[in-house]
């Protein structure tokens, strides 16, 4: 199956996956994250049995705890995130801007 390279945004200050059967499911803290639940979600649809209908695929999805997003009720309701909820750049995010800085700081 094709990769679409615009399942994944970014609104209201969490990560989102976009489907055909569910406008968007998530927060999640991070691109990561909903890069590596939206190839989840894409294989368990892809799976499915033809008769079950895509919503209950999608919500089987978000009661497994390992794919959960941050926030399960913004995604049931869609409104936008809570709040302060959405979690601080990740320990690579963070690795990775302290490279950038190191990089900068030696080429001066």
């Amino acid at each position: 199956m094709p990769e679409r390279t615009d399942r994944v945004q970014f609104r209201d200050g969490g990560w989102y996956i976009s489907t055909r059967e569910h406008p968007l499911v998530g927060p999640y803290a991070s691109e990561f994250d909903a890069q590596l639940n939206a190839s989840k979600l894409v294989s368990q649809l892809a799976q499915a049995d033809p008769e079950t209908k895509p919503q209950t695929t999608i919500q089987s999805f978000l009661a497994d705890p390992s794919t959960r997003p941050i926030d399960p009720q913004a995604t049931v309701t869609g409104k936008p995130p809570a709040r302060g909820r959405v979690k601080q750049p990740d320990t690579f995010s963070r690795f990775v801007g302290w490279i950038v800085r190191r990089v900068r700081h030696n080429s001066t």
